[in-house]
């Protein structure tokens, strides 16, 4: 009686039946897949017993009375007085869900990714509910998930992507909810957490776009990625399995939050308003200066994700920076998270390192201080693959204090002024982004539209004292030379058949609050699209965006000012140059347009911009800036009457090879090499580290046969017995060399299994080479065996090792199963 095998059954017949069964089931849990142990009791989505008694509490000082029409609203009000009217207005709202045939067998359906409250609602409101109506919405929302899960769009291969993420919190909702009641429960949390997170998403983190924890759709759609789950991995922890911490991703994504969000109130357009804002990017379809956790259409931005993560890391520093996070930053938060709210201390931002890296993105943020007036900037190499993404490849935004001094021109689906001040061009197009252009026959283009040739890649990076500095390889998306589609004017939809190499370096003196930027940009002759115009007349274009008109001062120099605001442009090569001003009108309204700076140049094949960018107050003095041609290379000079002097050597040539860098407070500065590799930098529950130098491979995956390396059970060896000793206890494990995972694999994707444990408690696994980071790879109980799916980061030593920490005060023994590998 109430097994698993009955419930299906009952869920399978008819109501009365269903109903007769649902009478019998036991109150005790059940031990669910996926590591999940699922009460039989309703409400078990959000809730426990003790954290109904909080909300109660936090109700009778917080009271409210919900929209009529506000179906979470009336179910969380009913959890709190046990009121039934709201119950009955949820439950009726809940009934009212359908999605239209036509939409389910669209490509997507937006009626769905946004109802996330429908689970929520069935399981809160569940003992209000009769068994027909339980029988009659499982059924049709049971049809809806299975038709939705397997869309193509939004599926597995999307892991970054806000359907996908919607669609995962429902699946892992709507699973939990029904699991003693559908047959169909056990398919939908295999598919949530067996395809979605372990295959999809976890790898997707550890070694994919993810890494760093840039939500890649943008600054409107990428909070999604962070806001969706909230409700669903929180469930997951309550029933004994701590998705949170199964990957770095949602730790990565508060310090993208906070360090791509101002570090004081910024003025929008005309300093209309003055608030915390965040670098936008991707589409931006509701406003042109995104507030940091601002709500879009009604949600609570990032509010509700800051907030589980306060929790999930309560009592270290980076719950103590989301404390902070909360009391500095407009965030709102729904009343249904705040009522179970923790509390804790907040830590101010003033310990963090200045400067942070996002690998898998590929951002790179800078400040001189995180005082509310400090410079700082983005520079935006960008990656492939996202969702509404823009061709903004080798962006980069400033602000200054209160006001922004150049930032990209953002829109959705709206048209802007055109090179030159001619014609009208797409919002998403390079030129409304501070990038580089190639022109010939009267086609201005940018990073290539389609079918991109290659990805980015960061080759140089350093965050240093006085200096950041990163260099970029934009090639790849620049060309797409496999692609022959034209637009209706016989100009390439997707190549820039006029680019052969586009190499972007930034080089941040923080001392005087100053960036250098060289541009190794290379034409090429273009045969492909006629007609044919030779590399040297190919003109190239430096672009630059400020809110207001931009002041040519003389043949080299641009000043931009925004309220008390100031950035000061000294064009240093090529010495031919010429500036253009253009007012960049966006269809979108006047709040949205901005002004564009271009500076352009032909006569040769390589060509080299070499600009240097002065933040400063409007009436501040000047950096005097100079080059000198060293032959093999030039050598910049800047000086500043107060702010001391600094030095670059950059080393010519189409690739970044080579430089030195030194800055003094006064007097001639010593200096010192460039980074020749990509400094490391990792998020531990202290916060951001950076790490020495350390070269990071893209790298690609490969599949294995699923092949046993580890099991403790058997015999006394290597990769055999003994079980793991009674903790703290770590056993270190080669992996390298064994079913076909070579010395050059960089993870493992893995099942670990531990059988027989005397003890309760958790296993972690880290990287033979490196210190037990502490993070549970696997939660278990005593005497019982648990198993999960992993990605497994290896050591770099060549021996591919991994190591095991056993936390238990016993015994337990641990297998080890893989099934693929990442390599360079």
């Amino acid at each position: 009686m109430g097994s698993k095998a009955s419930q299906s059954i009952a869920a399978r017949s008819a109501p009365a039946l269903f109903a007769l069964l649902l009478a019998l089931l036991p109150c005790a849990n059940g031990i669910g897949q996926q590591g999940l142990t699922i009460p039989s009791s309703h409400p078990r989505l959000w809730w426990t017993p003790d954290r109904i008694t909080q909300a109660r509490t936090w109700y009778a000082a917080h009271p409210f009375t919900p929209d009529p029409d506000d179906p979470l609203g009336n179910a969380f009000r009913y959890v709190c007085t046990g009121e039934t009217s709201y119950a009955q207005n949820a439950i009726d709202l809940l009934m009212a869900f359908t999605i239209s045939p036509d939409e389910l067998d669209g490509t997507a359906s937006d009626n769905y990714r946004w109802a996330g409250w429908v689970p929520l609602v069935y399981d809160w409101c569940h003992d209000r509910m009769t068994p027909s109506q339980r029988w009659t919405f499982m059924t049709r929302y049971n049809g809806y998930v299975d038709v939705l899960r397997q869309k193509d769009w939004g599926g597995p291969g999307m892991p970054a992507n806000n359907y996908y993420t919607g669609y995962f919190r429902n699946e892992l909702n709507w699973a939990i909810t029904t699991y003693y009641d559908s047959s169909l429960a056990d398919t939908f949390l295999d598919w949530a957490i067996s395809t979605r997170w372990q295959n999809a998403f976890l790898p997707y983190s550890a070694i994919g776009g993810g890494r760093g924890g840039v939500p890649i759709e943008g600054s409107q759609y990428g909070k999604y990625m962070l806001d969706y789950p909230v409700g669903p991995l929180t469930t997951a922890k309550l029933m004994g399995r701590d998705m949170l911490r199964e990957t770095d991703f949602y730790k990565e994504a508060l310090f993208y939050f906070i360090y791509a969000s101002s570090t004081g109130p910024v003025y929008d357009k005309g300093g209309a308003r003055q608030y915390f804002q965040m670098y936008s990017f991707s589409d931006s379809e509701f406003t042109p200066f995104p507030a940091a956790g601002a709500d879009y259409g009604g949600d609570d931005g990032y509010g509700n994700f800051v907030m589980e993560i306060a929790n999930e890391w309560s009592g270290v520093p980076v719950g103590a920076y989301a404390r902070h996070v909360l009391e500095t930053f407009p965030t709102t938060t729904s009343n249904w998270i705040a009522a179970v709210d923790q509390g804790g201390s907040a830590t101010s931002f003033s310990g963090l390192p200045l400067d942070y890296y996002a690998p898998g993105y590929r951002s790179f943020y800078v400040k001189n201080s995180w005082n509310a007036a400090a410079t700082q900037a983005w520079i935006q190499v960008g990656a492939l693959d996202a969702g509404h993404q823009h061709n903004d490849w080798g962006s980069f935004q400033i602000l200054r204090g209160d006001r922004w001094l150049t930032r990209e021109t953002p829109g959705y689906s709206n048209r802007t002024t055109g090179w030159g001040g001619s014609g009208t061009v797409e919002i998403h197009d390079t030129i409304n982004h501070n990038g580089l252009l190639f022109s010939g026959n009267n086609w201005h283009i940018g990073a290539a539209s389609g079918y991109q040739d290659g990805n980015t890649s960061v080759t140089r990076l350093e965050s240093r004292p006085n200096h950041a500095y990163i260099a970029a390889d934009l090639t790849g998306v620049y060309t797409a030379r496999t692609s022959d589609y034209l637009n209706p004017d016989g100009s390439p939809r997707d190549d820039n058949p006029f680019a052969q190499t586009v190499v972007r370096e930034f080089l941040f003196v923080r001392p005087m609050e100053t960036w250098v930027v060289f541009d190794r940009v290379l034409s090429c002759d273009n045969t492909r699209f006629p007609p044919t115009v030779l590399a040297a007349n190919v003109v190239k274009t430096f672009v630059l965006h400020s809110e207001n008109s931009p002041t040519i001062q003389d043949a080299d120099h641009v000043l931009i000012t925004s309220g008390t605001q100031a950035l000061r442009v000294t064009t240093l090569l090529p010495s031919s140059h010429s500036y253009a001003t253009v007012y960049d009108s966006n269809d979108a309204g006047a709040g949205w347009s901005q002004y564009r700076l271009e500076v352009n140049h032909s006569g040769e094949a390589q060509s080299y911009f070499l600009h240097v960018l002065q933040a400063r107050d409007s009436t501040g003095a000047d950096v005097a800036a100079s080059v000198t041609d060293d032959g093999p290379t030039y050598t910049v000079t800047m000086t500043h009457p107060t702010l001391g002097n600094a030095t670059v050597v950059f080393t010519k040539g189409a690739t970044s090879t080579g430089g030195r860098f030194g800055y003094a407070p006064s007097g001639t500065p010593v200096l010192s090499d460039l980074t020749t590799s990509v400094q490391g930098i990792a998020v531990t529950d202290d916060g951001p580290v950076w790490s020495g130098g350390s070269t990071i491979p893209p790298a690609k995956f490969y599949t294995l046969s699923p092949c046993r390396i580890v099991d403790t059970r058997d015999p006394a060896g290597t990769y055999g017995g003994p079980a793991l000793a009674a903790g703290p206890s770590l056993r270190v494990f080669p992996i390298a060399g064994r079913c076909g995972v070579p010395a050059t694999a960089t993870s493992v994707v893995s099942n670990l299994t531990v059988a027989q444990p005397e003890s309760s408690g958790y296993i972690a696994v880290h990287p033979g080479d490196e210190a037990p980071s502490g993070t549970s790879a696997l939660n278990f109980s005593a005497g019982t065996t648990r198993a999960n799916n992993a990605v497994l980061r290896l050591s770099a030593d060549g021996l591919g090792q991994i190591g095991v920490w056993n936390n238990a005060p016993g015994t337990v023994h641990f297998i080890l199963d893989v099934s693929g590998y990442f390599a360079p």
